[in-house]
C-alpha cells in the first residue's frame, strides 16, 4: 500500500473497501516501511484472530484505530 507512518505494531486498523469478507477490525502484527528515492511503502501483517492482545495493558486508555481504505485518500 501507498506509505502510512501512522501504522505500527499493536495498533488496530479497520479495513473496508476490500471485499465482505476481508472488511473489519485486525490487529496489526508487524509493519515493513520502506523508502525509496521519492517514494514510500508500507507492508503489514495482520491478525484478525487475537484483537485481545490490542487490549494488554489494563487501565491504559484504548487506541485510536486507523481506517485503511481503498483506494487510498490522497
Amino acid at each position: 500500500m501507498r506509505g502510512r507512518t501512522d501504522i505500527a505494531a499493536e495498533k488496530t486498523v479497520k479495513l473496508k473497501g476490500f471485499k465482505r469478507e476481508a472488511d473489519g477490525e485486525f490487529l496489526v502484527e508487524s509493519v515493513k516501511h520502506t523508502y525509496a528515492g521519492r517514494s514510500r511503502e508500507t507492508s503489514v501483517d495482520l491478525n484478525a484472530g487475537n484483537k485481545g492482545k490490542a487490549k494488554a495493558g489494563h487501565g491504559k486508555k484504548p487506541k485510536k484505530k486507523i481506517d485503511l481504505v481503498v483506494p487510498a485518500p490522497g
